[in-house]
């Protein structure tokens, strides 16, 4: 590695292509001004250690934090080098001191990266192939706070690649640029270092970054990169665009398995991030029949809320997996309102009396309370959107969550739904939000829509479900699974 004053130079270079070449819209510097931070990190050539640089040009911070209180296990002897200076955190530390006089420093350290993805892997977080996948909250010390020009650069082996969750500005030959993004270093992100292909997806004024980790027998790339393509386009008619200007997609194959697309996730580290685990065995139409990628890319409609109130992060993506899909034309609107309807059902069947939704959201996970949670908040989305659409000419929820995405994505903090809803309430000038919300949140009694689906014209269910056309709302049930018009400017 090279001492400072070498490394101060290539971060003036680096800086300097970076912000010429790209056109993401991040806060940087201006053009062909080095950067304060920047962070350079090798792999061995047995891809059994990452080995890292990071320099601080203006303000050496005080303390360095990692994401995960393992980072310790896998930090290399003697630990984080700072001149003369050795710190080795301690067992569980989540942070280290510096102490420096000097305002700059470039600091090395090693982190043995294959031990962390082989535990990571032990531990039933699921890979493929010789792909090393692990969380940045790792290997990745830096500060709490970073600057708004903080620099990331891989430097690999020949045919290897990267998948990370920051926004790309430039990959060349062997070296890839991330503009590192102020995130809590303790939000979940990973990180894929492998001989895979990656594909770039143009998409609603959105670059999504597609890696398609290797296995065996291999995945059909060009079949997934279509159905990534075609779920991301279902997102688009929501508002015209997608609501992040990048964002990386990490698709894992695992095999043979009984759902096509079993599990999915949306992790907040660094940007927004979906990853989809599947099964490549199958054909690729039954990927496209899943419902599970829309979910995913639906939830990077809102920032990152808390698991508290998960029946509004869920219930959202839930309720536009369908509507999305309609209007995509991927399926019919009598079937987005069979699996709509059927959902609410579930809902219903999981709502237990004297539990109140807010209890259902914070205990989900230990009482399997997912039908109760996701098809409640799928309820409260519908009667948010058909409440909008009967008391404003042109407002719909669409149209709040693209005010949202406007104001506020991508959000560096979590958010609760209180505070989702009040901003969407101002945004709006409506009050239908954090009304629902105070109807619904504490009752243990599932939303009740039956005469909202019969107004809309909604008439049974399962297979006897029909669209009555003279309905009352019947234009309005329409509209809902209707690509709506351009948005106005805002």
């Amino acid at each position: 590695m090279p001492n400072a004053a070498a490394s101060r130079a290539v971060a003036a270079l680096i800086a300097g292509l970076s912000i010429a070449s790209s056109g993401y819209a991040e806060p940087a510097t201006a053009s062909g001004a080095a950067s304060s931070q920047v962070y350079r990190v090798e792999l061995s050539a047995d891809w059994s250690r990452l080995t890292v640089e990071a320099c601080f040009f203006e303000d050496l911070p005080k303390r360095l934090h990692a994401g995960s209180d393992e980072a310790y296990k896998y930090l290399e002897a003697p630990g984080i080098r700072h001149g003369a200076q050795t710190l080795a955190p301690s067992q569980g530390a989540l942070s280290v001191a510096l102490e420096s006089e000097s305002q700059t420093a470039c600091l090395q350290y090693s982190v043995a990266v294959r031990a962390a993805a082989d535990a990571s892997r032990r531990e039933g977080r699921t890979q493929s192939g010789d792909t090393l996948v692990v969380s940045p909250g790792l290997w990745l010390w830096r500060p709490a706070q970073l600057p708004d020009d903080a620099l990331l650069q891989f430097e690999l082996p020949q045919g290897v690649n990267v998948s990370a969750p920051w926004p790309i500005l430039q990959r060349r030959g062997n070296v890839t640029q991330f503009r590192l993004t102020n995130t809590p270093p303790s939000w979940p992100a990973r990180t894929a270092i492998g001989r895979f292909p990656i594909r770039e997806i143009a998409v609603g004024g959105a670059t999504l970054h597609l890696a398609i980790l290797d296995a065996s027998p291999p995945a059909d790339d060009a079949a997934v990169t279509a159905w990534l393509d075609e779920a991301a386009r279902a997102v688009t008619t929501l508002y015209g665009r997608f609501p992040l200007s990048q964002a990386q997609l990490l698709l894992t194959p695992i095999g043979r398995q009984p759902e096509p697309v079993p599990w999915g996730q949306v992790l907040r580290g660094g940007r927004p991030a979906a990853h989809l685990f599947f099964d490549q065995t199958r054909p690729s139409r039954e990927w496209r029949d899943d419902w599970t990628a829309v979910h995913e890319l639906a939830h990077m409609l809102l920032p990152y809320i808390s698991r508290r109130d998960a029946w509004l992060s869920e219930g959202f993506a839930t309720y536009y997996q369908n509507v999305l899909r309609a209007r995509a034309g991927l399926i019919s609107e009598t079937d987005a309102w069979r699996k709509l309807v059927a959902g609410f059902g579930r809902g219903q069947s999981g709502t237990r009396r004297g539990i109140s939704l807010d209890d259902a959201s914070r205990a989900m996970r230990r009482e399997r309370a997912f039908m109760r949670v996701y098809w409640s908040g799928a309820a409260i989305a519908l009667l948010a959107d058909t409440q909008l659409r009967q008391s404003d000419a042109g407002m719909s929820l669409d149209e709040a969550l693209s005010r949202l995405a406007r104001c506020c994505l991508p959000s560096p903090r979590m958010w609760t739904a209180r505070q989702a809803f009040e901003r969407m309430d101002e945004l709006t000038g409506n009050d239908v939000f954090v009304a629902l919300a105070e109807q619904y949140r504490g009752s243990d009694q599932f939303p009740d829509l039956d005469d909202l689906l019969l107004r809309l014209g909604v008439i049974g269910r399962g297979d006897r479900l029909s669209l009555d056309d003279d309905a009352e709302l019947a234009p309005l049930r329409r509209a809902l699974m209707r690509t709506p018009p351009e948005p106005p400017a805002h």
